[in-house]
């Protein structure tokens, strides 16, 4: 029943953004919205690979490094939990080396290279893990190339099953086993790249954009609650009185299922009330804010061209690059995106905070500005 509720209200939250971009004249609101998991952000993938303008629920790419990090991934089972299929990709020495804390699920991963199920796995070659290039490319040309004769002859492409529509669902529509793109210099005659620009697979979104679609949805429940919450929500829709009915109404019916819904013992609602996000603004009201500029967001900002210092980004508590994952028992495999992970900030104020987490930034700045004042005060 939940899940029928869940998307009822998924339709009414789209059907509200479009009504209010068109009576706001805020041009690229909508959009801002269905972008929230209709596409995602390239992180690791190797951009040949990579699905632009996808949603999140589709297929991944996961770096095996990170199965290491992360308890949560290291068993097949949980890498089953990415209902639309995973490739696990080996990159560099990382194939023929030797782990024995993780050698058996190593062993299954490597079995399943270029392989249809659920569970597949890669190999790349690529210079960016600090290997100097001219390393990688005199491996691949040992014993009179023979390590790239076998990569050519089973490089990784489409292969579109027949009256299958969804093409970036399931490792059953892409085959091959290899990729390696090593980019030493400007000299393009001394770059080795297995696909051209011009002739990308795109087959991947980086696994940590990943949410299932109940996930999604309560992305959207996040998020949208927290936009409701610009102080000038009211401003741009000229005395809409069905519109102004239906903020007043997302708000309390938002409420009601945020505060249903919880993420390994994180209530939703508990999260978006967070001072950090939501700043009291009068006795009885509470506004949106940027948390690193401390700044009210208004719902203007969500139209601004992406480039501009005060256009509305995605952000993360934690940030996407941790590549922290977990297993939450309600809600399936976790990534990054998670709803209790992101909020709307400044563009400005994602480029401030880069790797750390919030909490992390704010030490940092409280530390820095003691250093200050002890620099002054001598």
């Amino acid at each position: 029943m939940s899940i029928i509720e869940d998307k009822v209200l998924k339709k009414r939250i789209d059907k509200f953004w479009k009504d209010y971009e068109n009576k706001s004249s805020i041009k690229g609101l909508n959009e801002k919205f269905v972008n929230i998991n209709g596409k995602t952000s390239r992180n690791d993938v190797p951009k040949e690979l990579y699905t632009d303008r996808t949603p999140r629920t589709n297929r991944v790419l996961l770096a095996w490094k990170v199965i290491k990090d992360n308890p949560a991934l290291q068993s097949i089972d949980n890498l089953n939990l990415f209902e639309s299929g995973i490739c696990v990709e080996f990159r560099n020495l990382e194939f023929n080396e030797v782990e024995s804390q993780f050698q058996a699920l190593k062993k299954e991963l490597q079995d399943r290279l270029g392989s249809n199920e659920n569970v597949s796995s890669i190999w790349t070659i690529r210079d960016d893990q600090g290997i100097e290039g001219g390393f990688l490319m005199d491996m691949l040309k040992e014993n009179n190339c023979l390590l790239l004769n076998q990569f050519n002859s089973s490089k990784i492409k489409r292969a579109r099953q027949k009256g299958n529509k969804y093409h970036h669902i399931g490792n059953d529509n892409w085959k091959g086993k290899y990729f390696y793109s090593i980019k030493t210099g400007f000299n393009k005659k001394k770059q080795m790249i297995s696909h051209k620009t011009n002739n990308k697979p795109s087959l991947f979104n980086p696994a940590n954009e990943y949410a299932n679609d109940s996930v999604c949805n309560h992305i959207s429940f996040v998020l949208t609650y927290f936009a409701l919450h610009c102080y000038d929500i009211f401003t741009f829709i000229k005395n809409d009185v069905d519109l102004f009915s239906s903020i007043v109404y997302l708000r309390i019916q938002l409420r009601s299922k945020l505060s249903s819904i919880s993420y390994c013992g994180n209530n939703l609602l508990d999260y978006c009330n967070n001072e950090y996000y939501l700043s009291p603004d009068s006795c009885d009201s509470i506004v949106l804010i940027d948390p690193i500029s401390t700044q009210k967001i208004s719902i203007h900002n969500f139209g601004l061209a992406a480039e501009r210092n005060r256009s509305i980004e995605l952000c993360h508590f934690e940030p996407a690059s941790n590549n922290r994952f977990e297993n939450c028992t309600s809600h399936g495999i976790l990534s990054p995106a998670r709803p209790d992970n992101l909020f709307w900030g400044f563009r400005e104020s994602n480029l401030f905070q880069q790797t750390y987490t919030l909490e992390e930034y704010f030490k940092l700045v409280i530390s820095r500005a003691e250093t200050y004042k002890k620099y002054i005060e001598e």
